[in-house]
């Protein structure tokens, strides 16, 4: 049959073309189209609702390679359709959709599906939207999407065809042509890229999606360099090669650690935003990229050598050239190591409570699994930390960043592979977005190779604080009322770090003023103990009664016998430079003394890191903790039975962390184990806490009005009575000044001792706090 209407020749030319599978919604105006599908054998997959379509369209080419192509109809099917066009633009997905427009919208208004500028709006999320007046016009620009398809970067296309365009005869279209793929070879630039790679001892690559096609890994083993990958670059690199970094760039930290290389060579990544999450790489050394994109050759990361070629096409070039080149590492596989440690305990603390979950999933899975997945926590947190054992197996909506992809784009892929288990990771939230097309893979009768993971936020979140919680409180069970027991009068004041003398008086600290106060509970009198302690902040006593006090003006901790003037230094460098402020100190059972120090900088080659220190019983300092796996530390802890460190995170800036933490102390010091109790962010977070002796927390956290930080009002101020699952049980309201700290006192240790801006206050409680083994009060 020489002729048919256009609508069914446009179906025979995507057979022609290796089409097998077309996804859509027909409707009037492109019923035209669909009357070739099954003529021509192409399968066609109905989903439920455009946006479905075109994700399905966007998995199908993820999983097989080839363009996806959608069919949909004039106005609202092609805008439902946009969305998908948008996220397959931003992550270089091949994807044409075919839909029909009106004849004539120049002088006719109120059509049905009328839009002001179809062509155009579809232009705003895809490479380019052409109008086919004419058969040849059709014929000729679905021959340009297949040539561009093959010869350039992948990206979706859009080709709408008049209602009467489609319906009128056409000829047999001609024969298709072999797609010209482009064999671009710069011998010069090759060359010179084995030439520095010969001079540099700490090279570095840089794996994006775009070098999926290419088996780049006997060149980094060759060279010895470092790799870190971008997400779409996962699976490049085994996990056992000892220089990876994994897939961590969105960790803060590594960019230091790129600083570390001679030479950084980036393959196939448009190092966008969204693989960063910071403006700069981080290097310093010469920069090489290789592209097919003159787009990423010519962006702000400019590099020193531009090279214009498929990765897959200059990996081979590149091994050949440096068969001669000598090679010298002075990479070291411990640093990896530790770096990795470092950067996935980060990402952990970031999305806290994720990683079991992560965990239980991976290793159910298969490992051949296709992986779609949705904007979700669980997703953001899988794609730094689970490795993969091959490119181009976990397919995310990175970019656009669309809601509701993993379902669809899941059925395109099982549609595309039935050969291999299909999994659609979402969460609760999104799977909502796109919920009806799991009946389109119920149809095509998917069950055993599609599952659909759903996490919520109930299960992937920790537990954060919020207006709620305050409602409804038995507070009467845990505390009694708010008493001033003292107040300072002489500016400047900023009460801090009470601690209870094993004989019952209680000693607090004026920072800014530099004195240490006590209080005398028997004749509730008020003294100045010590004067110019060097704005010591946290104060409490070892088991033999002794004073230790975290001298944050001098950047040491020291001890104290109250019955001298005797002042001990314990700590005052590490790493070769001064503490930064020692701020926050308790002692656990075996004598070890725990202290936070806090604000230091983020540079750990300019001086001491926001950090919480050991002091051993034989006088070792050690670092366990320091940042960016705490990031802000104040108020130190230990629980009642001695086996964890507990630290409140207080970081005033926006998106950093406002919570408290718990680790497993082992016998020789070192922390495991991180778990997060709560969080307090936006609002402020705590600041000192105390412990009773079942493991319930009593934290000094709020704000009674905000003080130029991000910190919001939404955690009340005052005392908050934590459970060791992380629950709020009752909170008692301090004075407008802000609450810093607390202690347990008392002859039955039923006194909470409170600072509070100029103010020392008690409250008493229903439980005795917790207390050092043998430690008795007197």
């Amino acid at each position: 049959m020489a002729h048919r209407p256009l609508g069914a020749q446009i179906s025979h030319y995507l057979k022609s073309r290796g089409v097998d599978v077309i996804f859509g919604i027909p409707g009037v105006h492109n019923q035209e189209l669909y009357r070739g599908i099954e003529e021509a054998g192409i399968t066609h997959i109905l989903g439920r609702h455009e946006q479905g379509v075109g994700f399905m369209a966007d998995g199908y080419a993820r999983a097989s390679g080839k363009p996806g192509v959608a069919y949909v109809i004039t106005g609202p099917g092609l805008c439902n359709i946009m969305t998908p066009m948008g996220q397959a633009y931003s992550d270089s997905v091949p994807m044409l959709v075919i839909s029909s427009c009106l004849d004539e919208t120049a002088y006719r208004r109120g059509q049905l599906h009328q839009m002001l500028d179809q062509e155009g709006a579809a232009r705003a999320v895809c490479e380019w939207s052409e109008t086919a007046h004419s058969y040849s016009a059709a014929y000729g620009l679905l021959e340009r999407s297949f040539e561009e398809f093959a010869s350039k970067r992948p990206r979706p296309k859009h080709i709408q065809v008049p209602i009467s365009v489609l319906e009128a005869e056409a000829p047999q279209f001609p024969p298709c042509r072999s797609a010209a793929v482009p064999s671009y070879k710069d011998d010069s630039a090759i060359s010179k890229v084995a030439d520095m790679l010969g001079h540099a001892k700490r090279p570095l690559f840089v794996l994006g999606g775009g070098a999926c096609k290419a088996d780049v890994l006997p060149v980094i083993e060759t060279c010895k360099a470092a790799v870190v990958t971008t997400f779409a670059g996962r699976g490049l690199v085994p996990a056992t090669y000892p220089y990876f970094w994994g897939s961590f760039l969105p960790r803060p930290d590594t960019a230091p650690a790129i600083a570390g290389a001679d030479l950084v060579i980036v393959l196939g990544s448009e190092l966008s935003e969204v693989d960063l999450w910071r403006e700069h790489l981080g290097h310093r050394a010469p920069m090489v990229r290789v592209d097919i994109d003159p787009e990423v050759l010519s962006d702000p990361h400019n590099a020193d050598l531009r090279v214009a070629m498929r990765v897959e096409d200059f990996v081979p070039s590149l091994a050949a050239a440096l068969k001669d080149v000598p090679r010298v590492s002075e990479w070291a596989a411990k640093d990896f190591a530790r770096d990795l440690s470092v950067w996935r305990a980060e990402a952990d603390h970031v999305y806290s409570g994720i990683f079991p979950a992560i965990e239980a999933v991976r290793d159910a899975m298969p490992q051949d699994a296709l992986v779609y997945s949705d904007m979700t926590q669980f997703a953001y947190l899988a794609t730094e930390v689970w490795d993969m054992p091959m490119p181009s197996r976990w397919h995310h909506p990175y970019g656009f960043g669309t809601l509701g992809y993993a379902l669809p784009a899941a059925i395109g892929g099982a549609v595309a592979r039935p050969d291999l288990p299909v999994v659609a990771i979402a969460g609760d939230y999104g799977f909502q977005y796109t919920l009806p097309e799991l009946g389109v893979a119920v149809e095509l009768g998917l069950s055993p190779v599609f599952s659909t993971v759903l996490l919520t936020q109930c299960l992937t979140a920790h537990a954060q604080l919020t207006s709620q919680d305050y409602a409804n409180l038995d507070s009467s069970k845990y505390l009694g009322e708010v008493e001033i027991l003292a107040t300072l009068s002489e500016p400047p004041i900023f009460t801090e770090g009470p601690a209870a003398a094993p004989d019952g008086r209680l000693y607090f600290t004026n920072v800014p003023a530099s004195r240490i106060h006590l209080w005398s509970p028997a004749d509730r009198s008020l003294s100045i103990a010590f004067s110019d302690t060097r704005e010591t902040n946290g104060l409490c006593f070892d088991r033999q009664g002794r004073m230790l006090c975290c001298e944050g003006g001098a950047g040491r901790v020291t001890r104290r016998h109250l019955n001298s003037d005797e002042v001990e230094v314990l700590a005052e460098t590490w790493n070769g430079f001064p503490l930064a402020a020692p701020n926050d100190i308790c002692v656990d059972h075996a004598d070890r003394i725990w202290f936070s120090s806090r604000p230091g900088t983020q540079d750990p080659s300019a001086g001491n890191v926001n950090a919480v220190y050991c002091i051993h019983p034989d006088g070792r300092l050690t670092q366990p903790l320091a940042w960016p796996v705490v990031q802000m530390p104040n108020g130190v802890a230990i629980s009642p039975d001695g086996r964890k460190l507990i630290v409140i995170e207080a970081h005033p800036d926006a998106d950093r962390n406002r919570d408290i933490r718990t680790w497993d102390i082992a016998a020789d010091g070192s922390l495991s184990n991180p778990e997060t109790l709560i969080t307090f962010y936006p609002g402020r977070s705590g600041d000192g806490m105390a412990v009773d002796a079942e493991g319930n927390l009593y934290v000094a956290a709020g704000l009674h009005a905000t003080r130029k930080t991000s910190e919001t009002l939404d955690t009340k101020p005052g005392i908050h009575v934590i459970s060791p699952a992380g629950k709020l049980l009752a909170f008692r309201e301090t004075p407008e000044d802000t609450v810093t700290n607390c202690c347990f006192g008392g002859v039955d240790g039923r006194i909470l001792y409170v600072t509070c801006g100029t103010r020392l206050l008690q409250i008493p409680t229903m439980i005795s706090g917790a207390r050092l083994p043998d430690q008795s009060r007197r």
